[in-house]
């Protein structure tokens, strides 16, 4: 074999592989298409479903944080470290879903006054933000999964 006859093989596999890829590549976005026309309300469902438990996921994180800071008692001394970190990481975390329909931005505001030592944190303020938070984010989930079924 020569050169040139090398080059021309070369050549050719390279055209037909380049065909073959293109034409899957058109296969594959006329069924992307036909999916958008024709399945639109399943591929709607789907989205909102992977919504909901993108939300849904945020809450369980939430409240496993929540959780470690019920456990925690203010009128310790040793526990107020970590129930000051722990806010903080609650304020981040809520910071995506707060919104005024839903409370969290008030809640939001507390922490981070509290955070800021703009306002004192005591053992019943930080009840309050606890159980406050719990009821907002139980709202939220119940509203994401409510969302799915309409």
């Amino acid at each position: 074999m020569d050169t040139n006859s090398i080059s021309q093989f070369v050549k050719t596999t390279s055209d037909s592989v380049s065909f073959g890829a293109n034409f899957v590549t058109l296969i594959l976005g006329g069924i992307a298409i036909w999916g958008l026309i024709f399945r639109r309300k399943k591929i709607a469902l789907i989205m909102k479903l992977m919504i909901s438990n993108f939300t849904n996921e945020r809450v369980k994180r939430l409240k496993e944080t929540l959780g470690k800071l019920e456990s925690l008692s203010y009128d310790e001394k040793p526990d107020r470290p970590e129930i000051h970190a722990l806010l903080g990481q609650v304020s981040g975390q809520i910071k995506i879903l707060a919104t005024e329909q839903n409370g969290l931005m008030k809640i939001n505001q507390d922490i981070s006054d509290i955070l800021a030592k703009k306002s004192a944190l005591n053992e019943a303020t930080k009840r309050r933000i606890v159980y406050e938070l719990h009821g907002s984010i139980d709202t939220i989930s119940f509203t994401e999964t409510n969302n799915i079924a309409s």
